[in-house]
């Protein structure tokens, strides 16, 4: 998984993607994911929204398409003394779709521990990602997808540059629609 794509980092953040062997390790067990992420996992590991479905939805579209790196999974890792912590998720949802007008769409979406929320984590994990997408030079705009009203997620996408551009309603829930230009 995750062809071409090297670890993003930023002063607190490692943004590594995660292997095809880690998402399975997760799925195994919290001792499995711990060894094969090579670092301690928190207490309130996952980040709400990554369960098994998103898991073994990435891990199909990897292993279909394994020299697509934009449908890879990555980990967001804080670095501190000693080590890193992993916290949090982060990735495409495939390659960009065509909208008829130009413009190739990339969604995204992520996810960050309960404990580590409103640090600033998702929205420096969001602007790596974003850096990392524009040097691909496939990718035109990208969008993200909230809960209807989620003041916090919006606030991440609101910091990185995006701008709410509608609603509408994603396995029965009310979603706020998110987009920006890279």
């Amino acid at each position: 998984m995750a062809m071409g794509a090297g670890p993003l980092r930023s002063p607190r953040l490692v943004v590594r993607p995660a292997t095809v062997e880690q998402l399975l390790a997760e799925l195994e067990s919290r001792a499995a994911f711990e060894d094969a992420v090579g670092c301690p996992v928190p207490a309130d590991w996952p980040p709400e929204h990554w369960d098994e479905g998103p898991i073994r939805w990435l891990l199909e579209k990897a292993q279909a398409h394994p020299d697509e790196p934009l449908w890879t999974s990555w980990f967001i890792y804080l670095r501190q003394p000693g080590g890193e912590l992993i916290i949090g998720t982060l990735g495409c949802k495939g390659p960009p779709a065509n909208e008829g007008d130009g413009r190739a769409v990339l969604e995204i979406g992520y996810g960050v521990v309960a404990s580590q929320q409103r640090k600033g984590i998702a929205s420096e994990a969001v602007g790596l990602l974003l850096e990392w997408l524009r040097t691909l030079g496939r990718v035109t705009h990208v969008r993200a997808h909230t809960l209807s009203g989620d003041p916090a997620s919006g606030g991440v996408l609101r910091r990185c540059g995006f701008t709410l551009i509608g609603k509408a309603t994603e396995d029965g829930m009310a979603v706020d629609r998110w987009e920006r230009a890279l």
